[in-house]
């Protein structure tokens, strides 16, 4: 297939020799390397071929500062990564990220990294403007104050062109300087660039704490997340949630991580409802006539007055565009009139 899995143990000798045996390394278009190899002998021996056109990498092993810089800079020019996934140790400099490459899924796990981790991710963000899905898990962190270079990320992703899917986990947290773990500590800095980015679709941050207060303010200012991956375990008052989700006219989709046996938030009263309102009002963009001219809020109270018909929302959403133009009439001679 196109699919070449290596598993070496630190010898640049056997990806030589194992290189050697394959033949049409044309036809390679995915590489998973599990164990301990310098990333240069991966430059030297695989992507140096100038006929390598491998387009996703996923490194399991640790890189640190030096061997990340490596690997960046020897494949400064490579154009044909589109998914890169890599493990980052303790990264003290940071300057490029495939520049040459067109990347759409990056997934980042950051172990111990001397440095924040945002600042990678904000020039990763600055560099791939093409980029469509991001995922950052910080699996160890040592001495590491959330406030370090997030403002660079959160500028990034405000303005970025075409993020659709955004994922962030953390787990075993070791702070020095402040008063509690949980990286829900910046959230309130993160919501404000998510609401302001028009293109983000999906956020998941279901495994970080989230303080209710952070999570209801924001809720109601998101325009365009369509799904949010929330922690239902740690959610604190569900009716709470469900006010501030009444608010929101996008949201089409809440999932959590859990077990399977856990509950999900389709079981908990209203929430179903509010998303099956949502989806009509998604539905209903269609109809420019009325998105374009009704006042604010007013589709949102035509939708939810009228409900739906058990799961399927066509009905409504045939009344909306087939009525359109008379009500656009009656709002215009009402406003004409005053």
């Amino acid at each position: 297939g196109d699919l070449l899995k290596l598993t070496i143990q630190n010898s640049a000798v056997q990806v030589e020799r194992f290189m050697q045996a394959v033949s049409g390394i044309q036809n390679i278009k995915r590489l998973h390397v599990d164990g301990m190899l310098e990333p240069r002998h991966l430059v030297e021996s695989i992507f140096s071929k100038p006929d390598c056109a491998i387009s996703k990498i996923s490194l399991e092993q640790e890189l640190d500062g030096g061997e990340l810089h490596q690997f960046c800079s020897g494949l400064k020019t490579y154009e044909h990564f589109t998914n890169v996934s890599l493990r980052l140790g303790t990264v003290t400099a940071f300057e490029t990220f495939f520049p040459a490459s067109h990347l759409v899924d990056v997934s980042l796990a950051f172990w111990n990294p001397g440095s924040p981790p945002f600042e990678i991710l904000a020039i990763m963000l600055e560099e791939q403007k093409q980029l469509l899905s991001l995922k950052a898990e910080v699996l160890d962190v040592i001495a590491f104050k959330p406030e370090d270079k997030f403002p660079d990320f959160a500028n990034a992703l405000k303005v970025h062109p075409s993020l659709e899917t955004l994922y962030f986990g953390w787990t075993s947290i070791v702070f020095i300087g402040l008063e509690k773990p949980g990286i829900g500590r910046w959230l309130p800095k993160l919501f404000p660039a998510v609401a302001g980015n028009e293109i983000l679709k999906t956020l998941d941050i279901s495994e970080l704490d989230v303080e209710m207060d952070v999570l209801v303010e924001a809720i109601p200012k998101f325009k365009t997340l369509k799904s949010f991956h929330l922690p239902i375990d740690r959610i604190q008052d569900m009716d709470r949630l469900r006010v501030a989700l009444q608010k929101n006219t996008c949201i089409t989709s809440i999932e959590s991580a859990r077990e399977p046996n856990q509950p999900s938030f389709r079981t908990h009263e209203g929430f179903t409802e509010i998303l099956r309102r949502n989806k009509l009002l998604l539905r209903s963009q269609d109809t420019a006539e009325v998105r374009d001219t009704l006042p604010p809020g007013l589709l949102a109270h035509i939708v939810a007055k009228l409900g739906s018909n058990g799961n399927e929302p066509t009905p409504v959403f045939d009344f909306l565009k087939a009525g359109s133009n008379a009500l656009t009439s009656f709002i215009c001679r009402k406003r004409s009139r005053a």
